[in-house]
């Protein structure tokens, strides 16, 4: 479900134990620990010229799992978000006026044992062998600076010895802003993202979203435990030291006291300070002032390199100040963000509008051929259909030419004519039809014979006239075939008579 104010991003928090590397000088054993556990995450540094910074390392919170706020970050989220935790500021209880140090390092180590991860595909290849949605760590290293807080910074190293009273009472609290979430429904006593269904219907998420815990709700819906899994754009704010005795309890102080009281506190109402605390102070920026008469204070960072160590022993540089370049940092980076964002969004709303219009000339491309195709078939169609008709025609012409035929013969021809698909197959049915119609005569031949006829008809007709005229002539005279020969001209050739 997205946040339909996004001036207003949701806030979660997680928190882990404070891992702080000790200074030899105070407990070597505790050094020695502390450096072998967690010397992958710690940011390098020379504690021996460095000695007004506390290195610290911890697991920020444990991905694939939900936390005790019924809250969780999935792998491709958490691996998205890992470089975002650099250069964030660490406060007191979330008070943003008590900035005490900053992120330096963030990485992955394994859920259990916290070996590390070496680098991101180190952590993709065991995600593919343990399967992807698997808990993993992310770890984060920094600074504390001593200098705006040095009591906080003992407390610190105290709670991290074991034989300590205030072994593990300080919890690293880091919260996350975020615009959208779906839910995780898990069975009863199940942690692990792996073991849910994950519900992405918005309809559906917001339905179900008033029994989640962190809207007030009591985590369960129809028998089951429903958990936020934060998606969407996820922004780490900052990380928050708190004093946490419960493991399952955060931000929440149990002494009267708590963490902020062991750092100066800038506000008008100073006189909560004990008395002890303001003498103290006071020896120290006295001794500060007569140590270092030609100091130049700066009361303004321009630039990262500006913060040496140097300066930071000597005093030219307080942690308002540093407090101030880091503000000022995150500042500009929200609004490159925001710009950035702003001119992706800009870019995505161009390449969809584009997309969109290539579709629309693409389908108007599609139609046009589609109708020129459909054209072109009927063309074809047509010319066939005109060819068949030519063929059939002179088909015709020639069947009528060559034989007589009665009307019923001639549909008869026709209709097989045109099942005639090539001129060899109509020779062919020309030679078969010739066996059973009559052809017709040739007409120059009938003329020649019916001329030769009358002739012959006169020349017999004659004759006869002739022999009534003579018949009381001799017998001896010539026959009358040598008459017709001698006035004719007509000659026998076997037995016929030719002109």
């Amino acid at each position: 479900m997205k946040n339909k104010n996004p001036d207003k991003p949701w806030i979660t928090s997680f928190s882990s134990k404070i891992e702080p590397i000790i200074s030899r000088d105070k407990d070597k054993f505790l050094s020695e620990a502390s450096i072998n556990k967690l010397k992958g995450f710690v940011p390098d540094i020379d504690l021996n010229k460095n000695s007004d910074l506390l290195p610290i390392a911890f697991n920020a919170y444990v991905a694939n799992r939900v936390n005790a706020n019924d809250d969780l970050v999935a792998t491709d989220a958490a691996i998205k978000m890992r470089d975002h935790f650099v250069n964030k500021p660490i406060n007191i209880e979330h008070n943003r006026n008590h900035i005490v140090g900053c992120i330096l390092k963030s990485g992955f180590s394994k859920f259990g044992s916290d070996d590390p991860f070496d680098d991101e595909d180190s952590l993709i290849e065991y995600l593919l062998d343990e399967g992807e949605y698997s808990p993993f760590n992310s770890t984060l290293g920094g600074v504390l600076w001593k200098v705006a807080g040095e009591e906080l910074t003992s407390f610190i190293e105290e709670a991290s010895d074991p034989s300590s009273n205030f072994y593990n009472q300080v919890s690293a609290s880091w919260e996350v802003s975020f615009s959208e979430f779906y839910i995780l429904m898990l069975p009863e006593g199940s942690k692990n993202y792996s073991d849910g269904e994950v519900i992405t219907d918005d309809e559906q998420v917001e339905k179900m979203s008033e029994y989640l815990r962190g809207f007030g709700g009591s985590g369960v819906y129809n028998g089951k435990r429903i958990y936020r899994l934060i998606v969407g754009d996820i922004t780490p704010l900052g990380i928050g030291l708190t004093e946490d005795p419960a493991a399952d309890v955060k931000g929440v102080l149990t002494k009267k006291r708590g963490l902020e009281g062991m750092v100066e506190d800038n506000s008008e109402d100073n006189s909560k300070c004990d008395d002890e605390k303001k003498v103290k102070i006071a020896k120290i920026d006295e001794k500060t002032v007569k140590d270092n008469k030609d100091i130049k204070v700066i009361n303004k960072i321009m630039e990262l390199k500006d913060i040496t160590d140097e300066k930071l022993k000597a005093g030219e540089i307080s942690a308002s100040v540093i407090s101030d370049f880091i503000e000022d940092g995150l500042k500009d980076a929200s609004q490159k963000f925001s710009d950035e964002k702003s001119a992706l969004e800009k870019n995505v709303s161009e390449a969809k509008a584009l997309a969109e219009k290539l579709k629309q000339e693409n389908e108007k491309i599609q139609n046009d051929l589609a109708q020129a195709a459909k054209d072109l078939e009927t063309l074809k169609t047509e010319l066939a259909a005109k060819q068949a008709e030519e063929s059939f025609n002179s088909r015709m012409a020639v069947v009528a030419e060559k034989f007589n035929l009665t009307e019923s013969q001639e549909k008869a021809v026709a209709k097989e004519i045109k099942e005639i698909d090539s001129d060899e197959s109509f020779a062919s049915y020309i030679d078969r039809i010739s066996l059973f119609v009559s052809p017709k005569e040739d007409k120059k031949e009938d003329k020649k014979e019916a001329e030769a006829s009358t002739v012959v008809s006169d020349a017999i007709d004659n004759g006869e006239t002739k022999k009534e005229a003579v018949a009381s002539q001799s017998t001896n005279g010539p026959s009358l075939v040598d008459r017709f020969k001698k006035g004719f001209s007509v000659k026998m050739d076997k037995g016929q008579f030719t002109l």
